[in-house]
């Protein structure tokens, strides 16, 4: 399973008690739960299990939970959520770059667009929350209060912009990402990893 996991937590004092810091961390009534133990199997491109660890990194003024991926791709990617936005870091092979893969307190139809800078390279990524408060049915399963969030990544080639990645997201409220789908360029070298990846089993802690 590509590193494709989304990285991203709440900002944290270091003056807080361990117990305060764990409560601030942790939470299971948003849409990215990061207590640890918390694991999420999928099928598909993408196939593989992710588990929430106890290890806590900081990066910049963040505090991210670590998401450990096991299967063929292992790896390690970092989680930061907070005020509604929820970040991912080292999400697909992206190294240090935080993505802003949610905000899950906008109005349907919001966009929000980051500057990003890869192996020199200048890109920019475009989001659109283009559902939200959903209902879902995947492998048996339904899920309500969906939110989907549309990635567009692109950069400058030849004059004009250049798609080379576009992917969706549907986070389940309480659960984390229940469904991706991965539309990669040739020119990417992941294009191996299009289609749609289905949340097949969970715990959350």
């Amino acid at each position: 399973m590509k590193k494709l996991w989304f990285m991203i937590l709440l900002a944290l004092s270091f003056a807080c008690s361990k117990d305060e810091s764990k409560e601030s961390i942790v939470s299971r009534d948003d849409y990215f739960p990061n207590t640890p133990g918390t694991t999420w199997t999928y099928d598909g491109p993408l196939e593989g299990t992710m588990v929430v660890t106890s290890e806590r990194k900081t990066f910049g003024d963040k505090v991210y939970s670590e998401l450990v991926q096991e299967g063929a791709q292992s790896g390690a990617s970092y989680l930061n959520k907070g005020s509604g936005d929820y970040y991912l870091r080292g999400f697909a092979g992206l190294g240090e770059i935080d993505l802003l893969v949610l905000k899950d307190d906008v109005d349907e139809g919001a966009t929000w667009d980051q500057n990003i800078t890869y192996q020199g390279t200048s890109a920019k990524v475009y989001y659109t929350l283009s559902q939200k408060n959903i209902e879902e049915t995947i492998d048996g399963e339904t899920f309500n209060n969906v939110i989907v969030v549309e990635v567009n990544v692109t950069t400058s080639a030849f004059g004009s912009a250049l798609t080379v990645a576009a992917l969706t997201f549907h986070f389940g409220k309480g659960v984390g990402i229940v469904r991706i789908e991965t539309d990669y360029e040739v020119l990417t070298g992941l294009s191996g990893f299009n289609g749609t990846t289905d949340l097949v089993d969970y715990t959350i802690e």
